[in-house]
């Protein structure tokens, strides 16, 4: 896949939040997030389909999505996760920050399975990046976020390399679509991969 597709779905708690108390603006940015996207069958060379599913667990508190990524025309399994979002009111933005499942294999296609996700709790998850790769989302208009990771503050251990990288990832979300890209760079911030400036994986709600 030519360019390497990582979506930070998640949040790191800033307060905690029951699903009576979720502001105004998270909730809102949470029916946006929620549900499935996908590439337009047109995109024969990129084939992604991604899905959000609630977590509703007593056990963790605020608000939780499973996420699961799919590629190609086989929908072959690419990546699981487990995303919390949470409303910064000082700097008046969505936090978003990711989390690792340590028996990923259990919660394959876990949307047929809503118990399983609602009886979830901490001893499912682990975390995923360093400090400092949260996606800052900021809301444009009534029905536009953009998100934004700051390389300056995601740096990474690659798994090839054996060396730490910067990662930088945009993200644009609406009623009518959803854009990502990422890209990554070594310490000095020369580009290393990824997608070339202004150019975004472009996916859609599948209704």
């Amino acid at each position: 896949m030519r360019a390497i597709i990582t979506f930070f779905a998640a949040g790191v708690a800033l307060t905690a939040c029951q699903p009576s108390e979720i502001p105004t603006e998270l909730s809102s940015f949470a029916n946006l997030i929620e549900g499935e996207f996908a590439t337009s069958p047109d995109n024969k060379d990129t084939i992604i389909r991604d899905r959000r599913v609630r977590v509703n667990s007593k056990e963790l508190e605020g608000v939780w999505f499973y996420t699961q990524l799919n590629t190609g025309e086989e929908g072959n399994l690419y990546r699981q996760r487990l995303s919390k979002i949470t409303w910064d009111n000082q700097a008046g933005a969505i936090i978003q920050t990711a989390y690792g499942l340590k028996n990923s294999e259990k919660f394959i296609d876990a949307w047929e399975s809503p118990q399983l996700l609602n009886t979830m709790t901490a001893d499912d998850i682990e975390p995923y990046f360093q400090k400092g790769c949260e996606q800052v989302w900021t809301k444009k208009s009534s029905d536009l976020w953009q998100g934004y990771v700051d390389p300056k503050t995601c740096i990474i251990a690659s798994k090839r390399g054996g060396v730490e990288i910067r990662i930088e990832s945009e993200g644009v979300l609406s009623t009518s679509l959803y854009q990502t890209t990422e890209r990554g760079y070594d310490m000095d911030m020369n580009f290393l991969w990824g997608s070339k400036p202004g150019e975004m994986i472009t996916l859609y709600p599948v209704r």
